[in-house]
C-alpha cells in the first residue's frame, strides 16, 4: 500500500516535544499566543475522491463515484474524526490549560457546480484546501485549486471571502477575528455555550455561531447508532478505514474493537478486506 500524502515528523524532542501535543498545550508550558484553529465540513474529499475504493476515473482523469451514499457516509465519518482530533482536542486542551485567545471554525462552502454524472458537488463539498481562496479573498480564481468557481456561485464567494479575509486580516493584526456583521467570540470550556463559528454562504444558513464541539468517542459512537452507515458492511468499513488503517488516526481503535464491531452488526469481512488500496 502507497501512501499519497504528507506525514507528521517524528516527535523528536528537539524539533517536537515527545509528548503527544495535546498534552503540552494542557500544561500552559507553550508560546501561548492567539490562535485560531478550524476544518473544512468534508475535509477527507480532496485525499478520497479519486481513490479506487471510491471511484472510476473517466478517460483516466475524471473520477465518478461508484457510490454516492456511501462515498458521503464514509467522508462524514472520516472528516469528523478530522476536526475531533486536529481542532477540538487540542483547542480544548489550550483552553485547560489556561489560555483563553482560542478561536476555532468551520468551513462548510460547498457550491461547487452539480454537473450531471461528475458530480463536484459531491465529489468535494467542504473539501481540504477549499477554503484558502476565501481566506485570501481570490474572488478572480488564482487560487481556485479545484476549478469549481462559475458566475451562478460568484455573489455568495464574493461576500463570504470578503468577510473570511477580513477575519483573517483583523487577526494577523491584532490578534482578533472581528467581523463587521456578526459576533465570533472566544471558545469556552462550557458545555453550553456555542463555540465554533460557520463560514458558508445566506444561501446554506450564512456565518454563524454553532455548538459542534466533538471528541474521538462521540465519532465512534455516532458511527455506531446512525442509520445512515447502513448495511452492517458499510458501516463496519468505516470503522475499518478509519481505526484501523488510518496512520492519522492511529491509537483510537484497533483490529479487535473492529471484530467485535463485526460480530454486533453481522458483518463477515475481515478488516483486510477494507484496506485502502492507496494510503490517505
Amino acid at each position: 500500500m502507497s501512501a499519497s500524502t504528507w506525514r507528521p515528523a517524528p516527535r523528536d524532542g528537539v524539533v517536537l516535544p515527545r509528548e503527544p501535543l495535546a498534552e503540552v498545550f494542557a500544561t500552559g508550558r507553550w508560546n501561548r499566543v492567539p490562535v485560531i484553529l478550524g476544518s473544512n465540513r468534508d475535509e477527507f474529499k480532496t485525499f478520497s475522491a479519486d481513490k479506487p475504493e471510491h471511484s472510476r476515473l473517466l478517460l483516466g482523469k475524471v473520477p465518478i463515484l461508484r457510490d454516492r451514499r456511501a462515498y458521503q457516509v464514509e467522508m462524514k465519518y472520516m472528516s469528523l474524526a478530522w476536526k475531533a482530533l486536529h481542532v477540538d482536542t487540542p483547542a480544548d486542551a489550550m483552553l485547560a490549560g489556561g489560555h483563553a485567545d482560542v478561536w476555532t471554525y468551520r468551513f462548510d462552502w460547498d457550491e461547487a457546480p452539480a454537473i450531471p454524472f461528475i458530480r463536484p458537488d459531491l465529489l468535494l463539498g467542504a473539501a481540504h484546501g477549499m477554503e484558502m481562496a476565501f481566506a485570501f479573498r481570490d474572488t478572480a480564481g488564482e487560487l481556485d485549486i479545484f476549478g469549481v468557481n462559475t458566475p451562478f456561485n460568484r455573489t455568495g464567494r464574493s461576500v463570504l471571502s470578503q468577510a473570511m479575509g477580513d477575519a483573517w486580516t483583523r487577526f494577523a493584526r491584532d490578534g482578533l477575528p472581528t467581523l463587521p456583521d456578526h459576533e465570533w467570540p472566544r471558545r469556552s470550556l462550557h458545555a453550553e455555550q456555542t463555540e465554533c463559528l460557520i463560514f458558508d454562504t445566506v444561501r446554506d444558513g450564512g456565518i454563524r455561531m454553532a455548538q459542534l464541539r466533538t471528541d474521538m468517542a462521540a465519532v465512534k459512537q455516532a458511527l455506531k447508532t446512525d442509520a445512515a452507515a447502513e448495511p452492517a458492511t458499510l458501516r463496519c468499513r468505516i470503522h475499518a478505514r478509519l481505526f484501523v488503517w488510518s496512520p492519522l488516526f492511529t491509537g483510537h481503535g484497533d483490529v479487535s474493537e473492529y471484530e467485535r464491531w463485526c460480530r454486533e452488526f453481522g458483518c463477515t469481512v475481515p478488516a483486510i478486506g477494507f484496506r485502502p488500496r492507496v494510503e490517505v
